[in-house]
C-alpha cells in the first residue's frame, strides 16, 4: 500500500514537475516539428556528399535518412532541454520573488 497521508508540498511538486516535463515535450515536438525540415535541407547535401566520398553511392541514401532521423531527434533533444531549464528557472525566480 502506498502512503496515504502525503506531504501537500510533495504534491504540489510532483504536479508542477509532471507538467513542466508535458509542456516541454509539447513545444519540443513544436519547435522539433518546424526546425526539422529547414535544418536537413541545409545539412543533407553535406552529409550525402561525405557518404559519397567515404562509403560509396550505394550508402549515400541510406546515410542521408539516417540523418534526417539525427537532426529530428537532436533538434527535440536540445529544445527540451531548454524550455525545460527556462521554465524551471523562470518559475523559481517568480516562486523566490513571491515566497
Amino acid at each position: 500500500m502506498g502512503n496515504i497521508s502525503k506531504n501537500p508540498k510533495d504534491e504540489a511538486r510532483e504536479i508542477f514537475l509532471s507538467s513542466t516535463a508535458l509542456f516541454s515535450n509539447v513545444l519540443a515536438f513544436f519547435v522539433a516539428f518546424l526546425a526539422t525540415g529547414p535544418i536537413y535541407t541545409h545539412t543533407v547535401g553535406f552529409i550525402h556528399a561525405f557518404a559519397v566520398s567515404q562509403y560509396g553511392a550505394g550508402l549515400a541514401s541510406l546515410a542521408a535518412i539516417v540523418w534526417g532521423g539525427i537532426v529530428a531527434v537532436g533538434v527535440f533533444a536540445l529544445s527540451r532541454a531548454t524550455v525545460a531549464t527556462a521554465f524551471t528557472l523562470g518559475a523559481m525566480a517568480i516562486a523566490a520573488r513571491f515566497f
